[in-house]
């Protein structure tokens, strides 16, 4: 199949406009590092309380906090040292994930009912999945 040639300039004025719209931003090293650090913390905590057990309300309430405070907290030396618009950027895109994943929660619940998977592997499977 030949593409036109009105195509295919239509197509290069296309990418040349993406092109010039994407902002880039200078990331300082120590971001990067930051982020190995939270997945280490993240894997370090996940072998510590990999016994299986039935989470309560509580103690789903403190992890949850735990993780909301890391990811607001990331978000203070975005502001201090890339830019407001690259930490306004960053709140939104994180509020957008953060919503769309309650329709995962629907899913999974139902996946878990359907499989009966027992109350005390959740976690564990979760954590696989995930």
């Amino acid at each position: 199949m030949r593409l036109s040639g009105r195509f295919v300039m239509l197509l290069i004025m296309f990418a040349e406009a993406l092109q010039n719209s994407v902002r880039t931003y200078g990331v300082p090293g120590f971001m990067y590092a930051g982020t190995v650090g939270v997945l280490i913390l993240y894997a370090i905590l996940e072998w510590r309380n990999s016994k299986d057990h039935v989470i309560g309300f509580k103690e789903a309430v403190r992890w949850s906090l735990f993780y909301i405070s890391l990811a607001l907290l990331f978000s203070v030396p975005i502001f201090i040292f890339i830019g407001n618009q690259a930490g306004a950027e960053y709140l939104a895109a994180w509020a957008i994930e953060k919503s769309l994943s309650l329709d995962n929660l629907f899913v999974i619940g139902l996946i878990f009912t359907s499989l009966k998977v027992p109350p005390e592997l959740k976690k564990r499977i979760l954590n696989y999945g995930i």
